[in-house]
């Protein structure tokens, strides 16, 4: 899918998707990558975003974005997952994006008593 995605729809987009995919050359924290892991969805992106353990941590995969490659292999992987790995793994990214955010701490500041 290319394009921005209105906030409304994200949770149509991921549950028609198995894997969130963002090669960025380029990202200094990866608004989208948060999401998608947050939604269980294992992600494949390159060593320029803050979330270089993904491997590690059986949560997707960090790779070069300019080898094509390694895109191709990452994708297979999780083709060739039966339901329960891969039931596994989107646990894992859902599981990996939690112990490094505290989502509290970054919403707090932006909501209201009434």
């Amino acid at each position: 899918m290319k394009g921005s995605i209105e906030p409304n729809d994200l949770s149509l987009i991921y549950s028609n998707n198995h894997v969130n995919i963002m090669p960025s050359k380029s990202e200094n924290f990866g608004h989208s990558l948060v999401e998608g892991l947050s939604a269980g969805k294992p992600t494949i992106t390159s060593l320029n975003v803050p979330w270089n353990d993904l491997e590690v941590n059986n949560s997707g995969f960090n790779i070069n974005p300019d080898d094509i490659n390694q895109i191709t292999n990452a994708i297979e992987y999780y083709a060739k997952l039966n339901n329960s790995e891969f039931s596994k793994i989107q646990l894992n990214a859902s599981n990996y994006i939690n112990s490094k955010i505290n989502k509290i701490s970054i919403f707090t500041p932006y909501t209201k008593t009434i």
